[in-house]
């Protein structure tokens, strides 16, 4: 009985370990796609905080006060 006991074990902690080592390299990918997500918007939000103004009226209108003086 002890044999059949000690026979299976090796497979069954392995099979425990490798179990959770695919749970934390899953979990592991998972947070770093989220990383990159979350890196990709806040560097898109920052381009259009930082992004000034220039539209084609504010063109014109330094193009005339710079005629002006």
């Amino acid at each position: 009985m002890t044999d059949a006991y000690v026979s299976t074990l090796p497979g069954t902690a392995l099979g425990a370990i490798g179990g959770s080592l695919i749970v934390v390299g899953m979990s592991l990918v998972v947070a770093v796609a989220l990383t990159v997500v979350a890196l990709a918007i806040g560097d898109l939000v920052q381009r259009l905080v930082e992004r000034p103004a220039r539209g084609p009226a504010i063109m014109r209108l330094v193009h005339v006060r710079d005629r002006a003086a």
